[in-house]
């Protein structure tokens, strides 16, 4: 993915080397792999109808320091929101995206880390 190669230049070109990116499908990869277990800060991009049940325990289980969520559907953002923060976790910014000027479509970032 272009993100990750421009977020991998960004750093080298920062002189920050204790970071890693790597691209994981939670929906089809093994859930378990090194990625998921030992990341501290997850982005995650869910479609439409918001992050699967799977990924949702997965994340809660996991526990990361914090986590980015892009979505393009407020109601399955704020669904899945209630049940990640839960005393562990604080929203700490929001933000509203225009991809798509003159439609009524938006997406919104969140940034969550741990209390």
């Amino acid at each position: 993915l272009n993100s990750v190669k421009q977020a991998k230049k960004n750093v080298q070109r920062n002189g920050i080397y204790s970071c890693n990116f790597k691209t994981l499908n939670l929906e089809t990869n093994w859930i378990d792999s090194k990625e998921a277990l030992y990341s501290s800060f997850w982005i995650m991009n869910p479609p439409r109808a918001g992050l699967s049940k799977k990924v949702l325990q997965t994340l809660i289980e996991k526990n990361p320091d914090g986590f980015l969520y892009s979505s393009c559907n407020h109601t399955t953002l704020a669904r899945d929101l209630s049940l990640i923060l839960n005393g562990n976790y604080r929203l700490s910014n929001v933000t509203l995206v225009d991809f798509f000027p003159r439609t009524k479509h938006f997406e919104v970032i969140v940034k969550v880390e741990k209390v």
